[in-house]
C-alpha cells in the first residue's frame, strides 16, 4: 500500500527526501536573477510503483497560503497549476528541466530559469495516490551570498544524514 505520510515510522514506504541542493547561479545582481536549482533525493521503494515525482513551488510558503502556485511533473515533463486544473498544464521546453536517473535509487533534476524567492516541496505519486509534501525548502536570501559559502552549505547538506 502506498503511504501518504512522508515522514512516518521507518517501515512506511514513502519518499525519503535526502537532499535538496539549492544553487543560485547569480547572487550578486540587484534584481532577481534567473537561477538553476538542482534537486536530488532517495527514490521510493520499487513496491510503491512510483509513476513520477512532482516539484511544487510558489512565492510564499504553503503554510501561509495553504498550498503552492504550480508544480512541475518530472514524470510527464509538464508544468501545471497546483489548484488541480490539469487542463491548464503545459509541456516543458526541452531545456527547462533536465533529469537523470528519475526511476533509479537517487533521482536528480535541475530546473532552469526560476526567478525570485521561491518555496519548494516534492511529492511522489503512483497510479492511484500521491504522497504528502516533503519538508519545505526555499531559495530565499536577504543578502547576496558569496559562491564559496554556497558551495560550503551544499557540502554540509550532502553530509547531513536524515
Amino acid at each position: 500500500m502506498f503511504q501518504t505520510n512522508m515522514f512516518a515510522e521507518k517501515n512506511t514506504l514513502t519518499l525519503n527526501l535526502v537532499a535538496f541542493v539549492i544553487l543560485v547561479l547569480s547572487c550578486f545582481r540587484s534584481q532577481p536573477a534567473a537561477a538553476a536549482i538542482a534537486f536530488s533525493w532517495h527514490a521510493n521503494p520499487t513496491q510503491d510503483e512510483i509513476v513520477g515525482y512532482r516539484l511544487y513551488y510558489g512565492r510564499q510558503s504553503r503554510t501561509v497560503t495553504d498550498g503552492y502556485e504550480q508544480y512541475i511533473d518530472f514524470g510527464s515533463m509538464r508544468r501545471c497549476p497546483a489548484d488541480g486544473n490539469d487542463l491548464l498544464c503545459a509541456p516543458l521546453d526541452e531545456h527547462a528541466v533536465t533529469c537523470q536517473d528519475l526511476y533509479r535509487s537517487e533521482p536528480q533534476c535541475i530546473v532552469h530559469d526560476l526567478t525570485g524567492p521561491l518555496y519548494f516541496a516534492i511529492t511522489a505519486y503512483n497510479a492511484s495516490d500521491e504522497s504528502e509534501y516533503s519538508l519545505e525548502l526555499t531559495n530565499v536570501s536577504a543578502v547576496p551570498v558569496p559562491k564559496a559559502l554556497i558551495l560550503q552549505r551544499i557540502y554540509s547538506i550532502l553530509l547531513f544524514d536524515f
